[in-house]
């Protein structure tokens, strides 16, 4: 969809700056202090989005990729964290392990980790076992000297034992009928293997009691009468979705769980979020391995030496800590080079990625690790996980995309000339 040269691109809206950032200092241009207050402000203003948009993505990548419902990633909450264990380490379920690397990847670039959240044990033979994760926290605890780091002890969600029983189904409304947005794994509804997403949700009852239509009461009458006594059992009937099958009646017994519809907190933040990132210099460094770059242009760089003894960008920036000695997770703003609509979105991503590993394959930096790039579409950053070295080529490829952005915009034939 794009190179470096030689193309014309489309306009998108650029990341706005955050109300709290402060005047620009006049060392730095506009367009840059934009940039920096985008990267400070990732972590609070951002993890819950984050979520929200990486749950999309898996979603909409594994079903293109024809994976079955149980195998593409979700986003540990509630009763499908049951299969996730800490006993000496943390254990993820299958579908999941996709999903959290990526979250912790978002929040590794605001400068937290992710810490999981046990459930309480319900009984003396509990306690005996590893406990269930039921969600997970982002802590900061890693960015802060040692001698200031606060104590952060596990963060335990008290969850009393319910009273409540459930058949595990996720409901939903559409044109007036009750539908089955989502099945979850390990409760009955699951395990009869005769209801899946998609399906109307025709009428209900319990055991006995006189038949109830589900599209003449509502979805949340329907949610109140899947509830009820654990053991005690419920009558659905439903059907598939445009009228092409017979209706089947599935009779579920309830278990004890969280009621429908109200699973635990994904994430919650620990403030403060503090700046990963050391923006000290503005540097003038042509690379020979990207094509188009001119050499006169300023590049907005990392100093990635002497992190440690770094002066604030801004009056209220705090220093960086010393950078890890493994790959480094950053993140670069690409809203304003961004072409097309959403659904052009995966092909510009992998137009890009293709970009980064020809231009680091030239440069001979694709001997070690390879980077990792994972686009955050809600904030249009780019989160990139990445040597030293590979970093300065690809802060160098963003630069060059979109000083040919801001050129192509005043005029559109400059690039072709």
């Amino acid at each position: 969809m794009f190179s470096v040269a030689g193309t014309t691109h489309s306009q998108t809206q650029t990341t706005a700056l955050p109300p709290s950032a402060p005047a620009a200092p006049s060392a730095f241009p506009a367009e840059e202090l934009a940039e920096m207050m985008t990267y400070r402000h990732l972590g609070p203003g951002s993890m819950a989005s984050a979520a929200n948009s990486l749950e999309e993505y898996y979603l909409e990548k594994y079903t293109k990729e024809g994976q079955d419902r149980d195998v593409f990633p979700k986003l540990i909450y509630g009763p499908g964290a049951e299969d996730a264990k800490i006993n000496g380490e943390l254990k993820l379920c299958l579908y999941n392990t996709r999903a959290l690397d990526a979250l912790a990847l978002v929040a590794a670039a605001a400068g937290c980790r992710l810490e999981p959240i046990p459930a309480l044990p319900d009984g003396s033979e509990d306690k005996k076992g590893p406990q269930r994760v039921i969600g997970y926290y982002v802590s900061t605890a890693m960015r802060l000297p040692e001698a200031q780091a606060p104590e952060i002890k596990p963060a335990l969600k008290s969850l009393p034992r319910n009273v409540i029983g459930t058949v595990g189904l996720t409901l939903g409304e559409q044109n007036g009928d009750i539908l089955i947005r989502d099945v979850v794994p390990g409760l009955p509804a699951a395990q009869s293997r005769a209801i899946v997403p998609g399906e109307k949700l025709l009428s209900i009852a319990e055991e006995g009691a006189t038949e109830v239509r589900a599209a003449e009461v509502g979805q949340e009458k329907v949610s109140e009468l899947l509830a009820g006594e654990p053991g005690s059992k419920v009558r659905v009937t439903v059907a598939p979705p445009h009228g092409d099958g017979q209706p089947k009646v599935v009779i579920l017994t309830r278990q004890p769980g969280p009621p429908p519809m109200v699973p635990p907190p994904l994430v919650k933040v620990v403030e403060p979020v503090l700046d990963t990132f050391a923006y000290v210099t503005t540097d003038v460094r042509p690379h020979p391995f990207i094509p188009g770059h001119d050499p006169n242009s300023p590049v907005f760089r990392h100093n990635l030496t002497n992190l440690a003894g770094a002066a604030p960008a801004t009056p209220d920036m705090p220093a960086a800590s010393p950078p890890p000695t493994g790959p480094l997770v950053r993140i670069y703003s690409v809203a304003d080079i961004m072409k097309g609509d959403e659904s052009q979105v995966p092909a510009w991503q992998t137009d890009l990625e293709k970009l980064v590993m020809e231009s680091l394959e030239h440069a001979s930096l694709l001997s070690g690790e390879r980077p990792v790039l994972s686009l955050h579409r809600n904030t249009r950053v780019l989160i990139v996980k990445a040597s030293a070295q590979q970093h300065e080529i690809i802060q160098q490829i963003i630069t060059v995309l979109k000083e040919n952005e801001a050129a192509s915009a005043k005029d559109p034939g400059a690039l072709q000339r």
